[in-house]
């Protein structure tokens, strides 16, 4: 029985909303700055998060994996500028395009590891 459309909203309103509280705590933490270290843990869980909410969503998966990629984008934006040390900042706003390109790559197939884990 196919699952009724008002259903599919919901819980696509529901990871949304998960995951806009989730950049937020991310912000939050990363108010006073992060370590790379940091960054990186918080990218990882972010992602599983991530992909375990999806999980929930009855929606294609290509679609499933716009919205992953789409989530960690708004992760970096919020929290990559905290990673940079100050000295380095004039570089970073010359790189950070390519550099958060390159993650969304690296998400791409990260997302695909992380799936086959969860499903294990």
């Amino acid at each position: 029985m196919p699952e009724r459309p008002e259903l599919k909203a919901s819980k696509a309103a529901e990871f949304i909303q998960d995951i806009q509280v989730a950049v937020e705590a991310a912000a939050a933490k990363a108010h006073d700055g992060l370590t790379l270290k940091e960054f990186g843990e918080i990218f990882y869980d972010f992602m599983r998060i991530t992909v375990e909410g999806l999980e929930s969503v009855p929606v294609p998966g290509p679609l499933k994996k716009r919205w992953a990629l789409d989530a960690i984008t708004a992760l970096f934006d919020a929290i990559a500028d905290k990673a940079v040390p100050v000295y380095f900042y004039p570089v970073w706003l010359i790189i950070k395009p390519s550099v958060r390109s390159l993650l969304i790559h690296f998400s791409d197939g990260a997302i695909e590891s992380v799936l086959r884990l969860l499903r294990e």
